[in-house]
């Protein structure tokens, strides 16, 4: 205005103006974002404003309050309140068009204002700010069912273990005693090599003498003898009753991505969901039909029977949401477009914006664009690095 030689105006009229301008625009926002929404979606979210005869609270305050019990009751809650979050059908509109933080700040008034407040507002206004509080807690809601599982199958694995170290320390006395009659006999045997040809021969008698009582002995180690760090896997498996609550509805619900090496994963995942679906009484399943890359060494023992080359649906359950678990974690299986559970790689420059600042961020961090001259500076790093130590390592006490 002064460049163009306009006089301004005083202080009150622009504010005035601007406010208007700001009002129009608002309105204009409510109006697009409420005409997404059909009559029905509509009228099911006015009802949730509406407090329930006999109750205290309405439908939109129990369906604000996020599940805090991390149990399996909890979880099933959790995956209760997502399908009727995503019964209302405002997660599946396309908001793409519209400005995303006026989205999101509109879904956070929603998240704390009264419902009295809500229901107070103009027909638009209340309907477009629903619409923003339900697509923001679609995707929350499923966050929240991630939480709880990524928190109760942790409980269940350190359960299990707790309860195998238990189960080991009961069963170490009858496997010390059948360690210490092996050793016995084989103490035997060996001073026996020492001597002569008749104690060699008096020796093996006493083994063929005791051969029952020391395949007693082999078949109780045998039994009770565990690989190192042995993660109990069976307890697991035998917790399967409890996850079997839960793990339908979990696989129908959300829906996971990965990256290529997480594939397996997945595919596994996917599935057990048909098998829990076409074919819910098969406790087992020939291993053909089934994937089982996800199988790693710990877990194949308890999944796969070699002798009649079936897996076994709980095994093969807990494994695949031991993996899942585990690649929810690492972020190489993800939810998409969650703030928690998302891909951290969609963050990252495409790559067309990043051969346009390559140069530089490279600068301003004081690298060789050329890749292979830092690696070579690296490689050289290390090697003296090795070297160093090599050289130390025989005054190091």
């Amino acid at each position: 205005m002064l460049s163009q030689r306009v006089l301004l105006p005083g202080a009150n009229v622009l504010a005035r103006l601007v406010g208007s301008v700001r009002e129009g625009a608002t309105r204009q926002f409510m109006a697009r974002l409420a005409g997404l929404a059909s009559p029905e979606p509509r009228t099911r979210l006015d009802a949730l404003l509406v407090v329930p005869q006999g109750r205290r609270r309405s439908e939109l305050d129990r369906l604000r309050r996020p599940p805090f019990t991390p149990s399996i009751g909890g979880l099933i809650q959790a995956l209760q309140r997502l399908g009727e979050v995503r019964a209302l059908g405002a997660g599946e509109l396309d908001l793409s068009k519209l400005p995303v933080r006026r989205v999101a700040r509109l879904a956070r008034y929603a998240g704390d204002a009264w419902v009295t407040q809500l229901a107070d507002l103009a027909a638009d206004r209340r309907t477009a700010t629903l619409i923003a509080f339900f697509h923001v807690l679609t995707a929350s809601a499923r966050d929240d069912v991630i939480d709880i599982f990524d928190v109760v199958f942790g409980d269940l694995q350190r359960l299990a273990t707790n309860r195998g170290k238990k189960r080991r320390a009961g069963e170490l006395a009858d496997y010390d005693q059948a360690v210490g009659e092996l050793h016995a006999s084989m103490r035997s045997l060996l001073d026996a090599l020492d001597d002569s040809d008749d104690a060699i021969a008096a020796a093996l008698g006493c083994l063929h003498t005791d051969r029952e009582r020391i395949d007693a002995a082999l078949r109780t180690v045998e039994a009770l003898m565990r690989p190192p760090a042995d993660p109990f896997h069976e307890r697991l498996v035998a917790c399967y009753p409890q996850i079997r609550r839960f793990l339908p509805n979990l696989i129908d619900a959300i829906d996971f991505e990965s990256t290529v090496s997480a594939r397996p994963v997945l595919d596994a995942y996917q599935a057990l969901g048909r098998w829990l679906d076409e074919r819910p009484h098969a406790t087992r399943l020939p291993d053909a039909e089934v994937p089982l890359a996800v199988v790693n060494t710990s877990w194949r023992p308890h999944v796969s029977d070699r002798e009649d080359g079936t897996v076994n649906r709980a095994a093969y359950a807990c494994c695949v949401l031991d993996q899942l678990r585990m690649g929810l974690r690492r972020r190489d299986v993800y939810a998409p477009a969650s703030t928690r559970w998302g891909d951290p790689r969609a963050d990252l420059l495409s790559p067309d914006a990043w051969q346009t600042q390559r140069d530089q961020a490279c600068e301003d961090l004081a690298l060789d664009p050329d890749p292979t001259t830092v690696v070579a500076q690296l490689a050289r790093a290390l090697d003296d690095a090795w070297r160093r130590t090599a050289a130390g390592l025989p005054t190091n006490p």
